[in-house]
């Protein structure tokens, strides 16, 4: 009779407690401190993407308080504003770095100028229709947060004896260890701790640059927090020691549960992604054996994940005056019309009434596309609307009004939208 080898206890019970499964081991310290564990921090804070998303800021002279709420916004969202001059829009869009052409996210415009607005939109209509939308989830080279956001899952969680670890290395994360199928085991992955929930339903699948050992890997996502629930699979060949492009369409994902496919499954929840896995295993589905398989040492290095295959990135225009509605909004486009906004030169001297007046403003907004604007909107207001309507892929192609005092509370969203008629 085949002799187990030794069980590690310590690996067991470390990957529960940097995954949560059951809480009181991640805070128990002297647990922790008997069995010799270190486990990283979690930064449940953080968010997957390592790059933010730069978006085009262009407003007219006097709209100082709206771009610099706009800045403050967009970056808790997960963007980075960069600023444009309406005057010098041509040269400016020329000068563009590649990295934020590469990764454009949007553009948000406010004036109040109906000819000013028409030069806005002409001039930057051409660089969003040429930008292939893709969202950058992971750049490992410049993600710092890898240990206490990733890490292994390895079959010790069944009695096996595979380990391995992901490290940040110059070139990217290299996921590598051994694997081994004594004690009935024969897979080693990492994954990711819980994220906020990913809207990726803009997208077509998840691309991965990898550079592998001839291996077949597997990656998978999941839209659930449930620790042992269902995974989406693909599998993917990789060519020793050179760098592959890997596209995975999300139709193409395989719902499974413990390496068994699922023959009844709504597929993934793309709006609500909550976890990536990197995966060597013995194993196919259903039993099938990964026919390129060797016990052994491993390694695959990542360079990113990212999403692809998107619409071009959005361009929402907040244009006090009747222009927003005369003028039809374009696919990639969401025109805005609001009575006024206030300006920087036109602020009222008693910051007291400004707070009331914010107060009275958040209360409640209607969006509608048959009716007149109405209210005045606040520069926190204006650039709390636009970066909302940016994040709503639903509002492309539509010109809408805004009005205050009535409707919805702004943290409301959804029920703001569903309104639009």
């Amino acid at each position: 009779m085949k002799q187990l080898i030794r069980w590690d206890l310590c690996r067991f019970v470390k990957t529960l407690a940097y995954f949560g499964v059951v809480p009181i081991l991640g805070s128990a310290g002297w647990l922790q401190q008997l069995l010799g564990l270190s486990i990283p921090p979690s930064d449940q804070g953080s968010t997957a993407m390592a790059i933010t998303r730069p978006v085009l800021v262009v407003a007219e002279e006097g709209r100082s308080d709206t771009v610099s709420a706009l800045d403050q916004l967009l970056v808790q969202y997960g963007y980075r504003a960069h600023p444009l001059r309406p005057g010098q829009l041509s040269e400016d869009l020329t000068q563009l770095p590649d990295t934020v052409r590469q990764h454009l996210a949007g553009a948000i415009g406010i004036t109040a100028n109906p000819t000013e607005a028409i030069a806005m939109r002409d001039a930057i209509a051409p660089l969003l229709s040429q930008t292939s939308r893709r969202q950058v989830l992971f750049d490992f080279r410049q993600l710092t947060t890898l240990e206490s956001l990733w890490g292994p899952v390895d079959d010790v969680v069944m009695g096996g004896v595979s380990e391995s670890g992901i490290e940040r290395v110059a070139t990217g994360a290299l996921f590598s260890g051994v694997v081994s199928t004594e004690n009935s085991g024969g897979f080693a992955s990492v994954r990711t701790r819980d994220l906020a929930p990913l809207d990726l339903s803009a997208y077509e699948g998840v691309r991965l640059r990898v550079r592998g050992d001839g291996n077949r890997y597997k990656v998978l996502l999941r839209d659930s927090d449930r620790w042992d629930g269902v995974g989406y699979s693909a599998s993917f060949d990789t060519v020793p020691n050179d760098w592959i492009t890997v596209e995975v369409p999300f139709d193409s994902l395989v719902p499974v549960f413990r390496a068994r496919t699922l023959e009844e499954s709504d597929g993934l929840n793309r709006s609500s992604v909550r976890a990536f896995q990197l995966m060597l295993s013995k194993f196919e589905y259903d039993g099938a054996l990964n026919p390129t398989f060797t016990p052994g040492p491993f390694e695959l290095l990542v360079d990113s994940i990212e999403a692809y295959g998107g619409a071009p990135p959005t361009a929402v225009w907040l244009m006090p005056s009747e222009e927003a509605m005369l003028a039809p909004a374009r696919a990639s486009e969401v025109m805005i019309h609001a009575a006024s906004v206030q300006s920087s030169s036109h602020q009222d001297s008693s910051h007291q009434d400004s707070r009331e007046q914010d107060s009275r403003e958040q209360e409640s907004m209607l969006l509608t596309s048959t009716a007149g604007a109405s209210g005045i909107l606040s520069p926190s207001l204006a650039a709390e609307l636009c970066v909302r309507v940016l994040e709503t892929p639903a509002l492309r192609g539509q010109s809408m009004a805004v009005q205050t005092g009535i409707g919805h509370k702004l943290e409301d969203w959804p029920q703001i939208v569903a309104s639009l008629r």
